[in-house]
């Protein structure tokens, strides 16, 4: 498969940003800027909003939704003017700087393991399993999550479950076989392991 796309890069043809993972990004960041910032901001809006709400809400500040979303926009701000500068592999490592500079350590302590293992989820083969565990991650854990995940995917709950599942062991592998212990303490801050 690498070598088909190998041979298809020759021609011209990228590969899908939302399939990349999260360190390939950058490599398209000088061709496609706003494009590789818009997909890294897609990837991360729904779980920086859950950690700046939760700042928010901690705090003796008014939480409203306008509120919470500037306090989102803030952090992706601040972070804007140094997306392409530090090393690829660093990228979520450099981003979690940019959420605790803004809100603070205990708000992104409340999504630091999930804000993690959207590294490995993203590279997983399998198109429908990347997405499911994205949202799933994004999302957290809650008691509708397989409701809603079927509700976005137009799918039927038993089949997002089983998916789900299937998802989960093909993460185990990518964990296992895509990275080393060394690197997942250094590119997640040693919460995936």
């Amino acid at each position: 498969m690498a070598a088909f796309q190998s041979i298809l890069g020759v021609f011209g043809w990228k590969q899908p940003l939302e399939r990349l993972p999260f360190e390939e990004l950058l490599g398209r960041y000088a061709g496609e800027p706003g494009p590789v910032y818009e997909e890294f901001v897609k990837r991360l809006h729904r779980i920086i909003f859950q950690a700046a709400l939760e700042y928010l809400t901690r705090g003796n500040h008014a939480v409203s939704q306008v509120g919470v979303e500037e306090m989102t926009t803030k952090v992706f701000e601040e972070f804007a003017p140094q997306f392409a500068s530090g090393k690829a592999a660093m990228l979520l490592v450099d981003f979690a700087a940019a959420v605790r500079r803004v809100l603070d350590h205990q708000a992104f302590e409340k999504i630091a393991y999930r804000y993690y293992y959207l590294l490995p989820i993203y590279h997983l083969k399998d198109d429908l399993e990347k997405k499911l565990l994205a949202a799933s991650y994004q999302r957290g854990i809650r008691p509708d999550l397989v409701e809603q995940l079927a509700g976005q995917f137009n799918m039927p709950a038993g089949q997002i479950q089983r998916s789900i599942e299937k998802a989960n062991a093909s993460l185990k592998a990518v964990i296992a076989d895509d990275f080393t212990p060394w690197e997942l303490s250094v590119f997640t801050e040693g919460y995936v392991r």
